[in-house]
């Protein structure tokens, strides 16, 4: 069972992110101090079969660093270089947990 600042996200279960395209989970990546990434697949939309990076910000004691990952969020998503991925969606997940969704492969 998680814990208030751990994320369980299991192999294969669904995540509906604010675009209303949903994910599922393929595999955990790692995890860092203040999220967990997750290897995901969309199942609809125009990325159908497309793997992503999902971020799952997982440190909810800590109000400071919740302002951190949303200002990471929020810098990623004006980027536009080769070598940093690419924010295509986020959402929230199990009580307001915020997420982002980055693909691997993809070139801006």
């Amino acid at each position: 069972m998680a814990g208030a600042d751990s994320i369980y996200f299991e192999v294969g279960q669904g995540i509906k992110a604010d675009s209303c395209v949903w994910y599922h989970n393929v595999q955990t990546l790692g995890a860092g101090a203040n999220a967990v990434t997750f290897l995901v697949m969309a199942s609809e939309g125009p990325n159908k079969g497309v793997l992503f990076a999902l971020k799952v910000f997982r440190k909810l004691s800590n109000p400071q660093r919740r302002e951190a990952f949303l200002n990471e969020v929020g810098f990623l998503k004006t980027c536009a270089h080769p070598s940093v991925m690419r924010v295509f969606d986020t959402g929230l997940f199990v009580e307001q947990v915020e997420l982002n969704i980055t693909c691997p492969s993809a070139r801006v």
